[in-house]
């Protein structure tokens, strides 16, 4: 596996972690709305994310030194341009959804907790296609 296809697969980890807990933290705090979490949990998540991104990549970066400190070339930035275009779609086609939803169903509009949900999705979606686009050899 690459540096690339290393990095992508912490980004993965650290993301379903910090989805996991969200989704977690709400289910044990229910407030008027089910689905928000206070704000105490969404910083110890954050807190805790950014804790496996620095370490992770320190690690990687330490074991990898030449392959860390190589530039992009025209793969790589291909891989990030579709995978980005890919996840963006899906961002905002969730976005919309959910505004939609809200509007419709009464659902309190742009919850903190709901929006960066769908934002962890979407880069769980980045992330894996990024994989995906390395390990097919694109």
């Amino acid at each position: 596996m690459s540096f690339r296809e290393k990095s992508a697969v912490l980004h993965i980890v650290a993301f379903v972690f910090l989805l996991t807990y969200m989704i977690s933290s709400s289910a044990r705090w229910p407030a008027l709305d089910p689905a928000s979490i206070p704000v105490k949990h969404l910083w110890i998540a954050i807190i805790l994310f950014i804790a496996i991104e620095a370490i992770g990549h320190g690690l990687l970066a330490a074991f990898n030194k030449r392959e860390a400190n190589q530039s992009l070339d025209e793969r790589d930035k291909l891989v990030e341009y579709k995978s980005s275009h890919f996840s963006g779609l899906l961002l905002s086609g969730l976005i919309i959804f959910y505004i939609c939803g809200s509007l419709l169903l009464g659902i309190p509009v742009l919850s903190l907790a709901n929006v960066l949900s769908i934002l962890v999705i979407a880069e769980i979606l980045h992330y894996s296609l990024q994989l995906l686009f390395y390990r097919r050899g694109l």
